[in-house]
């Protein structure tokens, strides 16, 4: 410790102690209780003190060398401080001056330092009690040093700063000595081994302090530890080197040190006034003055800790009281902080780039992956401040930034390390590295500084710069080489290089490497042909060579033949005969050259002298005898190879380039040069020796000759040619050559007389082959060119072409060619469909079966409306070959606008004047099929449209007779045609064609606004005359009924109230009434014509009631409903039918009916004001008086009618729907009836007039599109891929018990085509009433229920058609022929795949059958009620149940009855019962009657199958 100079007043040492001791409360009189509870306190916290002030025990060892270091010393002595263990104790011995009074008195109190007042000389302590870290290891501390002797005794009251007079160990001479007692809890030797782990680093930054000795006890007894630590000083402060001494051992430690004084604010209060202090780097040399790589402590003057730094850093750093932590947000440690890169760029500046040794090593001290906070900044800022110093030396020796330096590239040297591109030529001012420097040991770091490894890119870019000055030739050929071999490491040649002239030419000029393809290697022994301007690598390159290797990748073309050939086929441009003979030559002499491109590419010359393919060319060899040559086979547009080529090579020439062994021997002799080049030209080049083949058929220039050659020799020829051309002929090129003509005649249309043939030739006298030997096998190949020459598919095509060449019409024998060919199709299916494309040898009959006509496939279509007689329907004549003429050969049904088609030929045929009748009857019948075509689709084709421009309307026009009009030219007649008849034109239908034929049509939107219906357009005016007689009993019943009208207008309604205009209608018949009058007189009115005519029936429609006048020339006995009814109809836009329904059948029957069709009762929350009006008793109020009537018959006696109060007039256009608009909806299937008249309705329900159309073909539709086609009807709509698939069947699986939803057709007009229906209304509009059928009505359900059954297993089953039908009701069925032959039910069914034994039975009864399948008779009972009715089975059906019977095993025939209910209704089902006889045995099935069988309760199972 620092003593200042004493005062005068100097107490003796003894007097000073008694004074502390007194000051401290001791050694006088009772202390009072406050001193003695402060005294306490201050114990604690003493005692608090110095045991957690510091972490480790040993650092009080640090506060003696601390202390030490700030005593003062003799200038004849060293400073030295010794440590001595002894047992339990320790002892210090300092060689300072000696202990004042003010450091006695500093040492008995805290934090009164004497060192204090020095601060700005940097002192190590400044606490005051850094001396109480001896009580970490010590109990009691006695110190003697001058004339004082005192002890302190940790465990007495404030043993820690109170003194006590001691002399209890002596003092020594000169010398300041402090005994350390251990404390009990201490261990001596513990204490020794951390001594003597100091490292002589503690003396490295004290100023004073110059020796350490530390003497611990040994193992051994009576032995000790001896360590001795100097620090010695070099001549001029720099160096430093510390020695440390152990048992004779000396261990020395070089240190440069590196003093930067750095700049402080001087506003820290630990350092006030304080703005500069030294920073201090201490460098770890080797006695050789290279850098000792260690991690060193950061000091504060005494080492604080290790941070990872490999330079050790003095600075003044304010630190914890523990002295162990630096505090990190201190304004004075950052500045120190900060300079300490200062002091590293400073010792790089001055001391390291000049040291002899330090300047290649000198950036090993640079700090690495620092991880403390705060010192981190050093080591970031050390390297970005270095990165922009000239601090690393190039290979001239000068220093410059570390950004501009390559390492020295290994990989881009020559073997003797030297970098290929010298450092003159380095791009944008690079430098290599010195190779001062061991890149290799300080790679990572020197490429933190910023030095990096040369790249490809700056190669290439050197040898750019080196192209750019031409210095290459002056490169030596080991330096090329090298390149070269650096170069080959990429995986394909740089694009930088492409571009450099590396490549050397034989006439000395340098070239880039992106020409390299147009360069060879010096060929060896090779002529190169002279026009090809090819040019060479200069010579010297060895072959294999790195140089070389690398050309070659580059696309030098090595020295062979290969790449001049290559070059040969790419010139372009003219060249002479003479060039053109070389390049086939060059191509010739090295045709067993390796890999030598094709020489079919080469160019040639022809005769006249123009280049060409050598496929584009002829040679003309010697053929067989009897062979055409090629000049006169072939047209002369033909090209032949130059003359020049023949004589290339004379005759018997040898070979140069053929050795003996080489030589080619043919049929044993050796073959000569002329005929090995003629060949040659002819398998190599190309050139052809038969006629050409392109893209697979004969070319041009031998079909334009074919006709013109002798048959014999033309024969001959193809022969001989056939080897040739079969290879290269497809199936269309040959029957392209077999449609050549020989003689007159198609070549595939004559015969060869061979074998069976010979026979049919002399009975047919077919046309034959001229040839001599037929039976020669090498005339097969006329086979494949069309030529019979058997009993095939192509000798029948041949007969069928005879026949219709030879205008033969003999029907059998044409359908007998038919089919064979159907059953040969397989055979030769190109031919067979190429003669039926080309030739007109389809016979059908034309003209209603009055004419046959042989026809073209274009000219006919397989099914087609009868109404079409453009094209011929094949169907008619060949119903039985749909599988041949549609499937096979493609045959399409007609679309639906073959038929517009037709009607506009016919009214650009017919443009003005009268038609005659066929005419007439032609286009209703086409109409007719055009209609039920629309009513078959939901939406209209698009190509229907154009109906609406063309006059295809047959029309009566007054005064110019029947002819063809467009749909606004006329009317539609109903009731009032004959009044008008006269006046205006009138659409005429023929008979065979009434008008709801059409109504589909004409209610289309193809003729929206367009139709006029007369009756519609009429304006009428009707008076009653006579007496006017009230009719109560029809009054009473129509008011009765408006409850029921009500029900049926909301059933028909699509909201969920009825209309208000309906509503309105409803009310007004609660004050119905019915009067008759002797007649009614109304006037008709159209355009500018009236006509008076008598009426039936005329309505008076007031604000609240409704009147009905019914004359009585109604007739006597005739019911006045129907008339009421149709009127009525109209008004409330329900079906006169269901009207008349419920007028005249019993209350009970309606309900049923009502009931029965799900016409339910208006809903209770239902606004029923209307209708509450119109069920109050009706008062009737006649306008006239009027006689009560007697009889409820509108026919009363005539009288002189009354004239009216008021006149009728009635316009049927306000209350009746016209054409073209919608119809009135149906109940569920049934179509709406006519609007026209009644006896229209009668009309279309006659027998007579309804059959003739019921099989309308448009019936059997399910789906028609625009690009649909006529389906015939004996085909399952899944014929045409172009319709809409069915429905699904249930999800459920239940596939026996199978609704008709899933089968039904599309809905028209919301309403549900019926299966097998064949286009009649199902009648009573309600349904089957269970009541006796008649024969026909029998006979109709029962082809409905067939034809469903039929529809669902042509579903179900992949092998199931018209033949499996066994029934004679399919007759009924349009498309179906009659059954020929014997059946035992309605249905037949050979199970060869185990389809329905695994819908019926199950897949596990199905595999365990297998093979064993059996044949289904099933049998259809149908009913238009449900399923439970019983059913009628006759005595044969029974029989035949019983035959057929399962019984105890599987027998190959099952029996089965299929029962259909519901038929006509739009869900029909479907419930099967197989092996019926079992089922009675087992009673499943019961007998209703003699002859009824009845379901019994029980026999339903899940699956709907009754077995």
């Amino acid at each position: 410790m620092l003593r200042p100079a004493p005062p005068p007043h100097i107490l003796s040492p003894s007097q000073l102690i008694r004074d502390i001791r007194a000051a401290h409360g001791f050694d006088n009189d009772q202390p009072t209780p406050a001193v003695i509870e402060l005294r306490g306190k201050l114990e604690r916290a003493l005692d608090r003190l110095s045991s957690d002030l510091y972490n480790k025990k040993t650092h009080f060892l640090l506060e003696f060398i601390q202390n030490a270091d700030d005593n003062n010393y003799g200038d004849d002595v060293i400073p030295t401080l010794e440590l001595r263990v002894e047992d339990r104790l320790v002892v210090f011995d300092c060689n300072e001056l000696g202990f004042s009074a003010a450091n006695v008195k500093a040492i008995c109190d805290i934090g009164a330092s004497t060192k204090t007042s020095e601060k700005t000389r940097g002192f190590i302590g400044e606490k005051g009690i850094g001396f109480k870290s001896v009580f970490t290891v010590a109990d009691e501390v006695h110190i003697s040093s001058g004339p004082y002797s005192f002890h302190f005794d940790k465990n007495a009251p404030l043993g820690m700063i109170t003194p006590a007079l001691d002399s209890d160990y002596p003092s020594r001479r000169g010398w300041t000595r402090f005994h350390l007692r251990l404390a009990p809890s201490e261990n001596g030797n513990d204490l020794s081994i951390h001594l003597r782990d100091v490292r002589p680093t503690l003396l490295l930054f004290l100023r004073k302090l110059r020796a350490l000795s530390i003497t611990t006890p040994d193992a051994a007894p009576h032995s000790a530890i001896g360590i001795k630590v100097k620090r010695s000083d070099g001549p001029e402060d720099d160096m430093v080197t510390l020695e440390r001494i152990e048992r004779e051992k000396s261990k020395k430690e070089r240190y440069m040190l590196v003093k930067h004084l750095a700049k402080t604010s001087g506003q820290e209060p630990a350092r006030e006034n304080v703005t500069e202090s030294e920073i201090v780097l201490a460098f770890p040399l080797t006695e050789t003055q290279e850098p000792v790589m260690e991690t060193q402590d950061v000091h504060a003057f005494l080492p604080l800790r290790c941070y990872g730094f490999n330079f050790i850093i003095q600075a003044d750093f304010i630190t914890s009281a523990s002295r162990e932590d630096i505090l990190t947000q201190n304004t004075w440690n950052l500045a120190l902080r900060g300079s300490v890169v200062d002091a590293f760029l400073l010792a790089v500046r001055q001391r390291f780039l000049d040291h002899p040794m330090l300047r290649n090593v000198w950036f090993r001290y640079l700090p690495e992956s620092i991880a403390d906070r705060f010192f981190c900044y050093v080591e970031h800022k050390i390297i970005s401040e270095l990165q922009n110093m000239q601090i690393l030396r190039s290979t001239d020796g000068t220093y410059t930034h570390p950004s501009r330096l390559l390492f020295r590239p290994t990989s881009f040297c020559d073997d003797s390390g030297e970098p290929l591109i010298p450092e003159t030529y380095l791009f944008q001012g690079k430098l290599y590295l010195s190779p001062d420097y061991n890149a290799h040991r300080d790679e990572k770091i020197l490429r933190r500084l910023g030095v990096r490894e040369m790249t490809d890119n700056d190669f290439l870019a050197g040898l750019s710069t080196m192209d750019q000055v031409h210095v290459f030739g002056a490169q030596s050929d080991a330096w090329h080489d090298a390149v070269a071999m650096v170069l080959l490491r990429y995986p394909r040649p740089p694009v930088g290089v492409l571009m450099i002239r590396i490549l050397p030419l034989r006439d000395g000029r340098w070239a880039p490497g992106a020409l390299a393809p147009n360069f060879t290697f010096p060929p060896t022994g090779v002529s190169v042909p002279d026009d090809l301007d090819l040019q060479s690598i200069a010579p010297g390159i060895t072959l294999f060579s790195p140089r070389y290797q690398f050309f070659t990748r580059l696309g030098v073309t090595p020295s062979n033949p290969v790449p001049i050939a290559k070059k040969i086929l790419s010139a372009s441009g003219p060249r002479t005969v003479a060039a053109r003979v070389t390049h086939a030559r060059f191509f010739f002499d090295y045709r067993r050259e390796a890999n030598m491109p094709p020489a079919v590419r080469l160019r040639l010359v022809d005769e006249r002298g123009l280049s060409a393919q050598g496929d584009e060319l002829y040679l003309d060899l010697p053929g067989a005898d009897g062979a055409l040559s090629l000049r006169d086979a072939l047209s002369p547009s033909a090209r032949f190879l130059h003359p020049d080529y023949l004589n290339a090579y004379p005759e018997f020439a040898a070979d140069e380039t053929d050795e003996d062994e080489d030589d080619i021997i043919e049929n044993g002799f050796q073959a000569d040069t002329r005929t090995e080049w003629l060949n040659w030209l002819r398998d190599f080049v190309g050139i052809n020796v038969v006629p050409r083949v392109l893209n697979g058929h004969l070319a041009s220039e031998f079909f334009d000759r074919a006709s013109h050659l002798d048959g014999p020799q033309l024969f001959i020829s193809l022969r001989a040619w056939w080897p040739r051309l079969e290879p290269r002929l497809t199936e269309a090129g040959e029957r392209a050559l077999g449609a050549i003509s020989v003689a007159g005649r198609r070549l595939d249309t004559l015969y060869l007389r061979r074998g069976a043939l010979v026979a049919a030739d002399e009975a047919v006298t077919l046309p034959c082959v001229p040839v001599d030997d037929p039976e020669d096998r090498s005339w097969d190949f006329l086979a494949r060119l069309g030529v019979a020459t058997r009993l095939n598919a192509s000798f029948f095509v041949n007969k069928l072409l005879h026949m219709q060449s030879m205008g033969e019409k003999d029907s059998e024998s044409v359908e007998d060619i038919y089919k064979q060919l159907d059953a040969r199709f397989h055979e030769d299916e190109a031919v067979i469909k190429n003669a039926f494309k080309m030739y007109p040898i389809i016979l059908v009959f034309v003209n209603n079966e009055a004419e046959r006509v042989w026809l073209r496939k274009t000219d006919v279509y397989w099914y087609g409306p009868p109404s079409m007689t453009s094209k011929a329907v094949i169907s008619r004549s060949y119903p039985h070959l749909i599988n041949f003429f549609f499937y096979k050969l493609g045959i399409t049904n007609a679309p639906p606008y073959a038929l517009v088609d037709e009607l506009r030929m016919i009214a650009d045929k017919h443009p003005s004047g009268r038609i005659p009748q066929g005419v007439r009857e032609h286009v209703a019948d086409i109409l007719a099929d055009i209609s039920d075509i629309i009513e078959s689709m939901s939406s209209v084709p698009h190509s229907f449209e154009a109906l609406a421009e063309i006059a295809a309307f047959p029309v009566l026009v007054p005064g110019q007779g029947l002819g063809l009009r467009a749909a606004e030219e006329f009317y539609i007649p109903g009731k009032y045609a004959d009044v008008f008849r006269k006046h205006v034109a009138l659409l005429d239908l023929p008979d065979s064609i009434p008008i709801t034929r059409i109504r589909s049509l004409l209610q289309s939107s193809i003729f929206k606004d367009k139709i006029r219906n007369l009756d519609l357009c009429v304006t009428k005016r009707s008076v009653p005359g006579g007496k006017r007689v009230l009719d109560s009993h029809a009054t009473d019943l129509y008011s009765s009924r408006a409850e029921y009208l009500a029900r049926l207008v909301y059933h028909h309604s699509n909201s969920s109230d009825i209309p208000p205009e309906k509503k309105e209608i409803l009310a007004k018949l609660r004050k119905i009434t019915v009067i008759g009058v002797p007649s009614i007189t109304t006037t008709l009115s159209i355009e500018s014509f009236q006509e008076k005519t008598p009426e039936y029936v005329a309505f008076e429609e007031a604000n609240d009631k409704f009147t009905v006048f019914v004359s009585n020339a109604l007739g006597l006995g005739k019911s006045i409903h129907p008339s009421i009814c149709t009127s009525l109809g109209h008004l409330l836009g329900v079906d006169m039918m269901l009207l008349f329904t419920c007028i005249t059948q019993p209350v009970d029957t309606i309900n049923d009916l009502f009931e029965f069709n799900g016409i339910e009762k208006l809903p209770d929350d239902h606004d029923r004001s209307w209708l509450q009006t119109i069920t109050q008793p009706n008062v009737p109020v006649v306008p006239e008086p009027v006689v009560p009537e007697k009889s409820p018959s509108p026919a009363l006696p005539p009288s002189p009618p009354p004239r009216p109060s008021t006149a009728l007039s009635v316009n049927d256009e306000d209350h009746f729907p016209q054409l073209g608009k919608e119809a009135p909806k149906a109940l569920r299937h049934t179509p709406s009836l006519s609007s026209t008249s009644t006896s229209t309705f009668h009309q279309s329900q006659s027998p007579s007039k309804g059959r003739q159309r019921q099989q309308s073909w448009a019936h059997t539709f399910v789906a028609v599109s625009e690009h649909s086609q006529f389906l015939p009807p004996s085909r399952s709509p899944f014929i045409s891929g172009n319709l809409q698939p069915l429905p699904p069947i249930n999800n459920a699986r239940d596939t026996n018990r199978l609704t008709g939803t899933a089968l039904m057709e599309p809905s028209v007009n919301d309403q549900q085509v019926v299966p097998g229906a064949l286009g009649m209304p199902v009648w009573p509009p309600f349904g089957n009433f269970n009541a006796p059928m008649g024969t026909e009505e029998t006979d109709m359900v029962g082809i409905m229920g067939e034809h469903f059954v039929y529809k669902l297993l042509l579903r179900m089953l992949t092998d199931f058609g018209p033949a499996n039908w066994t029934s004679e009701l399919r007759n009924s069925i349009p498309g179906f022929a009659p059954f020929q032959g014997h059946a035992y039910a309605d249905f037949t069914y050979s199970d060869t795949q185990g389809q329905l034994t695994r819908e019926w039975f199950g897949p596990e009864k199905a595999t365990a059958w297998h093979g064993r399948w059996p044949r289904y008779h099933i049998e259809v009972k149908s009913t238009r009620g449900e399923e439970n009715e019983p059913f009628h089975i006759s005595r044969h059906q029974m029989a035949t149940a019983f035959a057929l019977s399962e019984r105890t095993h599987l027998g190959p025939d099952m029996y089965v009855i299929a029962r259909v209910s519901r038929v006509g209704s739009p869900q029909p089902q479907c419930m099967v019962y197989l092996d019926p006889h079992r089922a009675l045995f087992v009673g499943r099935l019961q007998y209703a009657a003699d002859v009824f069988l009845q379901r019994s309760t029980d026999s339903r199972v899940s699956m709907g199958v009754v077995t």
